[in-house]
């Protein structure tokens, strides 16, 4: 493998923050949009912390093989993606970017 170009590859385990919602952009694929946050505890001088991270997650339609049920809020899943970064302009002409999952693997852990 020819690691000079990069490598943009994420697995995560952790768990749907809310209900998740199809959206779609014009002209474009269908996804399927929610948050989700992934746990871990970090050992200090003062004790372990507990952190968590928040993540959006974009999961194409077409990879959803039952629908959504088993996507539900508190939800325990592993996927595998890769980080996109979109930017927008908003009202008062700044620039901001946000950075998402595009999902290509899932799986229910639980």
């Amino acid at each position: 493998m020819d690691y000079r170009n990069g490598i943009n590859k994420v697995v995560l385990v952790g768990h749907i923050c809310n209900e998740t919602a199809m959206e779609a952009q014009p002209g474009s694929v269908e996804y399927l949009r929610f948050r989700f946050v992934t746990q871990e505890r970090i050992a200090k001088k003062a004790g372990n912390e507990d952190h968590a991270e928040y993540h959006i997650i974009s999961v194409p339609a077409g990879m959803l093989r039952s629908g959504t049920r088993y996507l539900s809020k508190d939800k325990l899943i592993c996927l595998e993606g890769k980080l996109k970064t979109k930017s927008d302009t908003d009202s008062d002409g700044i620039k901001r970017y946000q950075t998402e999952i595009l999902v290509s693997k899932l799986y229910s852990v639980g």
